[in-house]
């Protein structure tokens, strides 16, 4: 079978509108071009009259193969395709190296839902020279026709990457010829086509856990009492915390800094309801309500690591909870402090994961900062990968327990394995295909990812300071507008794949959900 992964190029050939070479090679005079011109408008129509006058052509010029050409296009157009066919072969055995029956013979045994012979008839490897080796010069219907059939033939075989290599081709030769736009309307369809089969497998599929509720029993309208009342400054500044306070409360004691800053999270818990009624009843007050953001990365800062179940018991509390603070952000906001303050609680975060009913973004938290943690410690990375490897057998002895199988955590996880080059767990990540437990919208096949396992080479790197992370997300971020949602089209997926094709796995994605792209509408 051909490989269709070779770089293609026209670069080793010329392209030309001249047909002179093909007229001498096949005896064609001025008055045979009369009449293939006069005759070719008719063809697609496929009329008796028609098919008649090139039956009565093709005796009197069996020199010419384009009349054979046309006689199998007209009959397969009047419905007659098993006479096609055998003109189309006759065609092929009195001019082999005559390129327009080759690729029309491939499309007749296209339409007939069969792709067997496609390689003896245009080449192992797809590419127009490979066939024609001792040829310098193509005529650009040569070249458009080509690799339009291709595209349809790749297609066919389900491999989506060398037609759009293909397709590619096309464009760059001509991007608004007939050819070109069909096999773009057609690569779009097999794109969108594909894109709703595996979100309806998926949906199929799809399970999830309902997460439990936040902490009813401590709720409370009484505000904290802090040890310096600098905390105070963090209920009184949006999201962008001027510089002066982060530097003036690092400058606190450190242990009673931490104490007070552990008693934001708390408060976010405790005064949950009081703040989901406030924002039901005057809006959402960005000026008031990101302490718990605040007070989560200035504790990374201090490096306050037994302040790590603290923020994992703000976890704990549930998808309406999540919701209401951090919106589509919480993993953006979370990852990267939970991740400085989990190198030496790696533990917490292994645990965290296999409690009964947490939120599985949540969860997704603890995943990807364990992957950050490996990044980041080069020295860590064979204990994470084990706490992969225990994620995934912990679920795989699960399979019936709705309280923990999520297959889009599940998805999640096989996608950090990806970004970790852990190819030795490729073993537990077929299991969770076998039980149809992964999002193949989000990641494609298990072949696809054992090919892509290894594409990104894993690099660790070292955390740039958690302040200065956090000023960058400060600047990079947009809050959410929380009077209007912004929810993607559901019933629509965009099939222009310039849309998609340079959007990067953490960019947000182009649906327009305000997620990123690997959490959303990532497409193989």
């Amino acid at each position: 079978m051909p490989t269709g992964q070779q770089k293609l190029s026209v670069s080793s050939y010329n392209i030309t509108e001249d047909t002179s070479a093909n007229d001498i090679k096949y005896g064609i005079t001025q008055p045979v071009k009369d009449i293939i011109q006069d005759i070719y408008p008719e063809v697609q129509k496929g009329k008796r009259s028609v098919i008649q006058r090139l039956e009565r052509l093709c005796k009197k010029y069996p020199h010419v193969p384009q009349f054979k050409n046309y006689l199998s296009v007209a009959l397969s157009h009047a419905g007659n395709e098993k006479r096609a066919f055998e003109v189309n072969e006759q065609a092929l055995r009195e001019h082999p190296d005559y390129l327009f029956v080759r690729t029309n013979q491939a499309r007749v045994l296209m339409e007939n839902g069969t792709t067997d012979g496609i390689p003896d008839l245009l080449g192992e490897s797809m590419e127009l020279k490979a066939l024609y080796p001792e040829k310098d010069q193509f005529h650009i219907l040569e070249v458009l026709t080509y690799y339009n059939t291709s595209v349809k033939y790749f297609l066919m075989t389900d491999d989506r990457e060398a037609a759009q290599m293909r397709l590619d081709l096309l464009v760059q030769i001509d991007p608004s010829h007939p050819l070109t736009l069909s096999a773009q309307a057609i690569v779009a369809r097999y794109n969108l086509e594909k894109s709703q089969k595996k979100m309806q497998l998926d949906r199929e599929n799809e399970r999830s856990v309902k997460s439990r509720s936040y902490n009813t029993r401590v709720q409370t309208d009484i505000k904290p009492v802090f040890t310096h009342p600098e905390t105070e400054a963090l209920y009184k500044h949006g999201f962008e915390l001027p510089q002066e306070i982060i530097e003036k409360l690092l400058a606190l004691p450190r242990k009673t800094l931490i104490q007070d800053l552990e008693t934001v999270l708390e408060d976010s818990i405790n005064r949950f309801e009081y703040f989901r009624n406030q924002a039901e009843e005057n809006g959402w007050d960005e000026q008031a309500y990101n302490f718990s953001i605040h007070a989560i990365y200035l504790l990374a800062e201090l490096n306050s690591e037994d302040s790590l179940p603290h923020i994992l018991e703000l976890l704990r509390q549930g998808d309406e909870f999540l919701d209401f603070w951090y919106a589509d952000s919480l993993e953006p906001f979370l990852t990267e402090p939970v991740a400085v303050l989990a190198k030496n609680r790696l533990d917490d975060l292994s645990d965290f994961v296999k409690e009964p009913n947490n939120s599985s973004y949540a969860r997704n938290i603890a995943l990807t900062a364990a992957e950050h943690v490996a990044h980041y410690y080069p020295e860590l990375r064979e204990r994470v990968i084990e706490m992969f490897r225990d994620w995934f057998e912990f679920h795989l002895y699960r399979l019936d327990d709705d309280r923990f199988i999520d297959t889009q955590l599940l998805s999640f996880m096989v996608w950090s394995c990806m970004n970790l080059n852990a190819d030795e767990l490729l073993g537990q990540i077929r299991r969770l295909y076998d039980e149809n437990l992964i999002s193949i919208t989000m990641l494609g096949s298990y072949k696809d990812v054992e090919n892509d396992i290894h594409k990104d080479s894993y690099a660790s790197q070292k955390p740039s300071g958690i302040i200065k992370a956090y000023k960058q997300f400060q600047g990079k971020t947009q809050l959410p507008d929380f009077s209007e949602p912004v929810l993607p089209n559901t019933n629509t997926l965009p099939d222009d794949d310039d849309l998609w094709r340079d959007v990067g796995r953490n960019d947000p994605c182009p649906c327009g959900s305000g997620r990123k792209f690997k959490k959303c509408c990532l497409r193989k």
